[in-house]
């Protein structure tokens, strides 16, 4: 990869993330150019200490299914790039983040 910007933090339809705070109740998905840019899905129940969100790329379809304590949210991004760069941040609350990768 020769531009990191590209794939992070940019305006552009290789941006593929979503968005959620503790104590909220819905996922607010930013997937440039995309079918479901800007919208929202709603979760069974509030963010709190211990959920775990699971995010299962199939590089073959080039989709990304989302899951929120196992409970599968559906395919929430269509047509990623073939290389993707997993990455997770945290800016408002107190949080344990952990990425594994699985073949």
């Amino acid at each position: 990869i020769t531009n990191w910007n590209y794939f992070l933090g940019g305006n552009n339809v290789n941006e593929y993330s979503i968005g959620f705070g503790s104590g909220t109740q819905n996922l607010s998905i930013q997937n440039h150019g995309g079918y479901n840019h800007n919208q929202n899905v709603p979760l069974t129940h509030k963010v709190r200490a211990g959920d775990r969100f699971k995010f299962k790329a199939n590089m073959k379809k080039k989709t990304v299914t989302v899951y929120h304590n196992g409970k599968n949210l559906g395919v929430l991004f269509q047509n990623i790039p073939s290389c993707i760069v997993p990455a997770a941040s945290n800016s408002s609350s107190h949080m344990e983040i952990s990425i594994n990768f699985a073949s």
